[in-house]
């Protein structure tokens, strides 16, 4: 694949990560039904960005910047947030404030490529 199918892909990775979040972060615990739904469109958005992401470092050439090491570091970080959320470690109100920063940040790393 060229380098713009594996950005497709990594971007389309993150919406599905932020649905994914979206809907198990805001249902309630009776809702069983969306937070399932939304685990599933979180697993699938992890893969497709990992996959993705792997895809376009390789592409590029530029072997392994620092940069791409906080991205991975961002990527678990979020990954984690729903087990965060669901344990009681962190209120689901600043889990999507979480993830809405880590997602910027993770962005500005992708276009500013700083170290």
């Amino acid at each position: 694949m060229d380098y713009n199918t594996y950005k497709i892909i990594h971007i389309l990775g993150l919406v599905f990560v932020m649905l994914g979040l979206g809907a198990i972060l805001g249902a309630g615990r009776e809702v069983d039904r969306a937070r399932k739904v939304g685990g599933m469109l979180h697993g699938i958005g992890m893969l497709a960005l990992l996959i993705a992401g792997v895809g376009m470092i390789h592409k590029s050439g530029l072997g392994w910047p620092g940069w791409t090491h906080a991205k991975i570091g961002i990527w678990l970080v979020i990954g984690m947030l729903p087990v965060a959320v669901r344990k009681g470690w962190m209120p689901s109100a600043i889990g999507w404030l979480v993830a809405a920063g880590l997602a910027v940040v993770a962005a500005w790393l992708a276009l500013a490529k700083p170290f």
